[in-house]
């Protein structure tokens, strides 16, 4: 008998946020990565009928298509059913797919934007008001790596420790819990 914990750490940034990356130069490209994640999500075996059917939204979309009626067609296959609660709720993507799904879709987008932007590390729904604080509640929420966002380097002090530590300096991160 036991108690698991795991932590998450990491940036945020909405669907919303997301759709920022697409615009009237890499359309094209976009629609292409859309296309081939809808034949993959059809070939793969293991997708859901619920899957399967939602993604027929993203099939042969028109070049023609206006940039705000692109945006908000990817904006609505995020859409999330399910309510959020205390300890827990039952949120998911109403498009049948889970996150790890839905990466296959975000990370080619990521790449045709060739725009420098930190790992994406999932694409998660917060459906719990206890264990999720400060995490937005219900909402598509695309995790990127926070070690990709920042460059640490000693000040002064840091770099006197450093002396006196025999040049490496251990930088640990832990958890308590009591019973």
């Amino acid at each position: 008998m036991g108690i698991d914990y795991s932590a998450g750490h990491a940036m945020v940034l909405s669907c919303v946020d997301m759709l920022n990356l697409i615009n009237g130069k890499n359309k094209k490209a976009i629609l292409e990565v859309i296309q081939s994640f809808h034949d993959e999500v059809l070939a793969d075996k293991y997708s859901s009928d619920r899957a399967k059917k939602s993604v027929e939204v993203l099939s042969n979309i028109s070049q023609k298509i206006k940039l705000a009626d692109l945006k908000e067609l990817i904006l609505e296959y995020h859409d999330v059913i399910g309510e959020a609660g205390k300890y827990g709720g039952d949120c998911q993507f109403s498009n049948g797919l889970d996150g790890y799904d839905l990466m296959m879709l975000w990370e080619p987008i990521i790449d045709v934007c060739d725009i420098n932007l930190p790992s994406l590390t999932g694409i998660q729904v917060f459906d719990s008001y206890r264990q999720h604080m400060d995490c937005p509640i219900g909402e598509p929420c695309f995790l990127f790596d926070v070690d990709d966002c920042y460059e640490k380097k000693l000040n002064s002090a840091g770099k006197n420790l450093k002396k006196f530590s025999g040049g490496y300096l251990n930088e640990v991160t832990w958890t308590d819990v009591s019973c």
